[in-house]
């Protein structure tokens, strides 16, 4: 049986085609069935040469985890300082000028708020000190002539414009002696040191410069005889909270987008190989 084709308008047998072709197809299923056999005899050989031997440990090891996103930390690293707590050290200056006359406390030594750490001579306390102990001496003066005029008032001996006066002067005394305590008090004495100083009329020139803050004495130049100011550097003592240091890193101005506030980081140091601390990021100056 005969079948034809419309192919270009043409008739042209295929009846020869058709047999050709199966045979050609017959002949490209067999070589590729002999393909796959020898592509399968050459993977059960490959897999028999191939294997992975696992000891305990490693089989332990393995972890099946299910399929889902992660994070992976992106690590930079930066060079630094350890230093103390900016807001727990302070150089502990006194307030006012004089000549140091005995240091109280040694270098490392545990000191408390409060805690006195050196005296020194102050020409400024000395001052204020005499100016008390006029005011007191005024305010005597005041008040007995303000007694006198009240004893006197009433007689020809004392008008009452006298007596007015008499008021006046007493009033403004008692301020002054009031505003002279206040600027000693400045200088740290007590209210028990002051009336001491009234009572007995004598100055104390000592001024005690106390620590600000609890901590320890991390550094000390303050030998007898020195001369200090306020904010004069080297200062004669300073005080610091040791158990809190900073790490001061230097990042590189490219890395700076990277570190936020609050990040985790890892510290090694020189003076403890092989140890690591960890922190977290505070602040970020740029």
């Amino acid at each position: 049986m005969k079948r034809r084709l419309l192919l270009n308008g043409k008739t042209v047998g295929v009846a020869v085609s058709v047999v050709a072709l199966v045979i050609v197809v017959l002949l490209l299923k067999s070589q590729s069935g002999e393909t796959e056999q020898t592509a399968n005899a050459a993977t059960t050989v490959s897999h028999s040469q191939v294997s992975v031997d696992l000891s305990p440990s490693q089989v332990n090891s393995i972890k099946v985890e299910s399929l889902g996103s992660y994070l992976f930390p992106v690590e930079k690293e930066a060079v630094g300082s350890i230093g103390f707590a900016d807001d727990l050290s302070v150089n502990v200056f006194p307030n006012y000028q004089g000549k140091l006359i005995k240091a109280l406390v040694e270098l490392g030594d545990q000191v408390k708020k409060g805690q006195p750490l050196y005296t020194i001579d102050s020409p400024d306390l000395i001052q204020s000190e005499s100016t008390l102990i006029g005011a007191a001496a005024t305010l005597d003066l005041t008040s007995k002539e303000l007694a006198r005029a009240k004893a006197l008032n009433g007689t020809n001996g004392v008008s009452e414009r006298e007596l007015e006066q008499a008021i006046s002067d007493q009033q403004t005394a008692e301020g002054a002696l009031k505003a002279a305590r206040d600027a000693v008090r400045v200088f740290g004495k007590s209210d028990a040191e002051i009336d001491q100083i009234v009572a007995s009329r004598r100055i104390d020139p000592v001024l005690v410069v106390l620590s600000p803050i609890a901590g320890q004495v991390t550094s000390f130049s303050a030998p007898p005889g020195l001369l200090v100011q306020p904010g004069n550097s080297p200062a004669p003592y300073s005080v610091a909270n040791v158990t809190v240091k900073w790490m001061l890193a230097d990042v590189p101005e490219s890395d700076v987008p990277s570190f936020h506030p609050g990040q985790p980081v890892e510290v090694n140091v020189m003076a403890y190989p092989g140890r690591v601390f960890k922190g977290r990021v505070s602040k970020i100056y740029e």
